[in-house]
Order: C-alpha cells, then structure tokens, then sequence
C-alpha cells in the first residue's frame, strides 16, 4: 500500500512562518538574562521556541482547516480594500474627523485645565477623557448601518475605547483590587524562561505601583535583574495576554510607561474579543450582553491588572453556546458541539472555581437535540467530570496544604480555614442564619450592591446613581428577546438554582477564607463576585416571547447609554 505524503504549502507555510519569526525576534528581545555567557538554560529556550515555531508553520500548511481559513479571510480583506478603494473620500473623512475630534479634545483640555473647571486631573488625562467621549459616540454613530446584524463589532470597538482609558490615565498607584498581586503574576512568565524578575519591574511592585514610573524607566535601563522562581498554577494561562503585550512592547525597547499600557491594552482587547465572539453566536440577548460588558465596574477592571475580566468574559461565551445548543434543531447535536460550552466555562472557571455549579446547566439541555441518547450520557459523565476537577482544585488545597488551611492573612490574625470549616459543620443552623443574613440584607440588596458591580473603580471610589445602567440592562434584556420555546422551563429553573448556588459558594468561601472563626458577618465578600453571574441572571428573567422591534436603535440607544453612564462615573470619581 503506497502512502499518500501531502504536499507543503509554501505560501501557507511562510503566513505562519513570518509573523512567528517576528514574534520569536520580540521574544528574545524582550528577555533580560542576568549573564551574559552562554548558557545551558539559553540554549533550551532558544532552541524550544525556534522549534515550536517551526512545527506549528508545518502542521498549519498541512492543514486543510487552515487552509480553508486562510482563504475566508483573504476574500474579507480584499473586500475591505475593494471597499475602500471605491469609497476613498468616505474613509478620508472619517479618518479626518477623528483627527478634528482630536483636536477639538486638545483645546476643550487645555480650556478645562487653565481655568480649573475640574478639580483633579493633570492636562493630559482630562485630554484622554475628552478625547475618549468625542471617539466613543463617533464610533457608535460610524457603526449604525451595522449594529443590527453585528453588534459584536459595535461592542468590540466601544469597550475597547472606554477601557483605554483606565490603560492610558497612568494613575500613581494600582487602583483596582489585588492588583499588586495579578501585576506579579503578570510579569512572572520572564522567570520561566531566566529564572529572574527584572529589578524594575520587582520595586515597581514592591511600591504597590506608587513608583515614579520615570523612576521604574531608569532602573530598567539598566537591565538589573531579582532572582525568582517561576511558580507553576494551572491559572497562570489567565495572565497569558498581559505577557505577550510586554513581550512586544520590551521587544520593541519602548518606554516602561507604554509597555505596561500595552500590556493591559492586550488583555483589554484580548476579554473584549472574547465577550464578542459570545455576543456573535448567541441566537439573542445580543444587546444584553453589550450592556452588561459595558458595565462600568467590568471596563474598569478590564483596564486594571486582574483575572476578573477573563472570568466574566468566558463564562458568558460558555453560556452563550449553551442558548446556541437550546436552539439547536431537534437530532442534530453532536457531542463535539455540545463539550464546546463546558471547555469555555472550564477556561473561565480556571482562577476562581467556585463558579463550578455553571458546568451542570448542560444536564438540562433537553435529550431531543442530541442526535442520540448515548451523546447525552456520554455528555452527562463529561460534566460530572469537569465538575469534579475544578471543586477538587479549590477544595483540596484547602483541606491538605498549609497555607490553605491557614487562610487569607489579609481578613487578620483570627482567620483560619479549617477552623472555621469546623465551625461550620459544628454548628450548621447558626451558620445558615449568618449567611441567608448576610446575603439577603448585605450582599444582595441592589441599594447596596448595584453601584458596586455598576459603577464602584475600587479605590478610586463609585457612583452611588446607578439608575440609568439598571434601567438600560433590564428594559434592553425585555426587549432584546426572541425564545420562542416555553420546553426550555427546566433550564431556566436550573440556571437560577445554580446561580443561587454559586452565591451560596462564593460567600461560604469567602467566609471560610478571609473571615475570623465564628464571626457573625462575612468579610472580603465583593459585589464584582457577581459579575460573572450577571448575564445569566437578566437573560432568562424575562418571559418566553419574542417582540417586533428595531434591533438597530436598540444597539444605538442601549449601548450609548451605558457609554454616557460610564464617561459620568469616571468624571465624578476622578476628576470631581
């Protein structure tokens, strides 16, 4: 029997290849060994990348896939050449008002800071904020002939804006939450490769940020390094994003300034995308979604060093493939199709797996859509699967590891894990007081939580007004429906159930960790727990039903408010 060897594709190949050769050149760029020498550890990273990238340009020009999406996109992109070369003033215009806008921001700063009309602000962020709110509402006016029929885009390009301006203001210290913490997780991918920090970026973080970062620029001119071992979590691949903006920000030897700013821009983009792939394959509740991503509190932490934005992103596009698969022609889900929702809130789960209970929604798609019952039972045991893995991850540690059992030290020297788990099963009544207290009259209570997953910038401080976001999302989630099949009451029961669950969770492990023994409230308990449980919730709080609307005006109208609530809140927390 003769083997059939396929052919390489060159052209496929050097796609690949190219843009990889580039990226290998910023990566080696990019490392600060702490000699200069030849090296055992060098040549392994050297060598390891070089080969990867290699491997990955030949598997890809052997791949029909590939191929095939090569082609998709050259036929898009000339498109878009076509469409700009027979439409060339249009583009000219439009590039030229964004530059007029600029300059309009430029003046309106200069006005705004000579006669001290905010009380806080140096020129060049109240510049940033002018300029942020003329592009923002351009753009939404540019995306008015698309929005119905993709408002992923109209999303995508909107949060990208609004969360720039926490990358670009430059505050003179971490203001988001732990953010010291994701900084170092953030930055520690150097280690792997040199087995050191470099020196700039360790005081940088040592100093919680407050470092002048003219200061951080002389420091890393120096090419100094800290020597620090890399530590391995199956979690670190949440901070993956923020890595590769500093490897082609150091790559490129730009400013410290503007490599940290890229390296967020990255992760901003990087969750943005994400929330817009959901948005794209969601069959409704398109415009849902855009709203609760442009919530103010997630823009903000979009913008900041933090995981928060992963969790939240996956989990929605996880979500979103379970409403695809509801949706699904009787007989016709494949397994392949129906274990893409349970890897996406698997993903998202990663850095907090108290969000586990979300995996078992898929129980609750009906049997009917698989194209046979076996795919189901085989579905069931996947998810029982998933399910176990990712309590076990949070579990385990605490129940067998030292610094598990000991607790946050951050909630105080009464804190204990395992002390406080004995309490717990010692006395299950009096727990069960404390939480349902705590969760009905502190936690819950939208006149006590809506600002905080709204419009609360962390130390920066929140809005209290958080009326016009909240009545944007609930009339948009009334509006923005089209579920027709009243068969689906048993998942959207269970959604509810799992998300009461999931509060339950969060709060017991929030008391548990970071609450002394026995005490009659729960510390550390953050309302932004609740973000990632925000679509499901408005989503499915609305009746079956399908409404005769203009889809357009909606993205337009919806999507600007959140904007215009947004641009208010960032004024008053930091410019007022």
């Amino acid at each position: 029997m003769q083997l059939k060897i396929k052919r390489i594709s060159l052209k496929d190949f050097f796609i690949v290849f190219i843009p990889c050769m580039i990226w290998i050149i910023l990566f080696w760029n990019s490392l600060v060994w702490d000699y200069s020498e030849f090296s055992k550890r060098k040549f392994v990273t050297y060598f390891g990348v070089t080969l990867l990238v290699l491997t990955i340009s030949l598997l890809a020009s052997l791949s029909k896939k590939f191929v095939q999406h090569r082609e998709k996109k050259e036929e898009e992109i000339k498109r878009v050449i076509s469409n700009i070369k027979n439409n060339p003033i249009k583009y000219v215009i439009i590039i030229s008002i964004y530059i007029g806008l600029a300059i309009v921001a430029g003046l309106l700063s200069v006005i705004t800071y000579k006669y001290k009309i905010f009380s806080r602000g140096g020129l060049n962020g109240i510049f940033l904020f002018y300029l942020l709110i003329e592009w923002t509402f351009y753009t939404i006016y540019n995306c008015r002939s698309i929005c119905e029929k993709k408002p992923e885009i109209l999303y995508f390009l909107v949060a990208v804006l609004l969360t720039s301006f926490f990358i670009f203001k430059n505050f003179d210290s971490f203001v988001s939450w732990d953010e010291r913490f994701h900084f170092e997780n953030a930055i520690q991918f150097q280690r792997l490769f040199t087995g050191n920090d470099l020196e700039a970026d360790y005081l940088y973080s040592l100093s919680n940020g407050q470092m002048p970062l003219d200061e951080v620029q002389n420091i890393y001119e120096k090419h100094t390094t800290v020597s620090n071992s890399f530590v391995f979590a199956y979690h670190n691949i949440v901070y993956l994003p923020y890595y590769i903006g500093f490897v082609i920000a150091r790559g490129l030897s730009l400013n410290v300034r503007i490599v940290y700013s890229i390296s967020l821009l990255f992760q901003a983009i990087f969750c943005s995308f994400v929330i817009s792939r959901a948005i794209k394959i969601i069959p409704y509740g398109k415009r849902l979604l855009s709203c609760i991503g442009l919530a103010g509190t997630f823009l903000f932490l979009n913008g900041c060093f933090s995981y928060d934005p992963w969790v939240v992103a996956f989990i929605a596009l996880g979500f979103a493939h379970y409403v695809k698969n509801l949706e699904a022609i009787d007989g016709t889900l494949t397994l392949k199709e129906a274990v893409i929702p349970l890897i996406y809130l698997i993903i998202g789960c990663l850095p907090k797996a108290i969000y586990f209970p979300l995996v078992f929604l898929g129980v609750f798609i009906p049997t009917r859509k698989f194209d046979n019952k076996k795919t189901k039972r085989k579905y069931i045991l996947l998810i029982l699967a998933a399910a176990i893995i990712l309590l076990a991850s949070f579990l385990l540690p605490t129940l067998f590891s030292s610094t598990g059992q000991a607790g946050d030290t951050r909630g105080g020297t009464d804190v204990s894990a395992i002390g406080q788990i004995k309490f717990i099963l010692s006395n299950p009544v009096e727990y069960t007081k404390i939480l349902l207290n705590f969760m009905f009259n502190s936690y819950l209570p939208y006149e006590v939580t809506g600002s905080q997953y709204l419009s609360f910038f962390a130390y920066l401080g929140r809005v209290n007004n958080f009326t016009l976001p909240l009545l944007t999302i609930v009339v948009t989630a009334f509006l923005d429906r089209n579920m027709t099949d009243n068969k689906y009451i048993a998942f959207r029961i269970a959604t509810y159930v799992i998300i009461f669950a999931s509060i339950i969770l969060v709060i017991t492990a929030l008391y548990v960790s970071f609450t002394p023994v026995g005490y009659n409230t729960v510390n550390g308990c953050q309302p932004r727990y609740l973000l990632p449980l925000m679509f499901p919730f408005y989503l499915l709080l609305v009746p079956n039903g399908k409404i005769d609307i203009n889809y357009k005006k909606l993205s337009l109208i919806s999507v600007s408010l959140m904007a215009l609530h947004y641009f208010y809140a960032i004024l008053y927390v930091v410019y007022l």
